[in-house]
């Protein structure tokens, strides 16, 4: 996601219309560990039989997701 962002700045750096393209590819790899992480969270939450998750570890998730995603360019 990073390199996305990095390459998008050079790519944009002496032209007057950004190309957005790149930061859409980053927005994607971006959002593909936090899917990941949320659909395991779910799903280990409902399969019966296991132990349930601590609340800890869904307020981290949270706190991690909306820290994450206050800050826009």
């Amino acid at each position: 996601m990073i390199m996305f962002g990095w390459s998008m700045e050079i790519a944009n750096e002496a032209v007057p219309d950004l190309n957005g393209c790149i930061n859409i590819f980053g927005c994607i790899a971006g959002a593909v560990p936090w899917l990941v992480i949320f659909v395991t969270i779910l799903v280990s939450a409902t399969e019966p039989g296991s132990a349930p998750i601590p609340g800890f570890v869904i307020a981290i998730f949270v706190s991690l997701f909306v820290a994450f995603n206050v800050f826009r360019h």
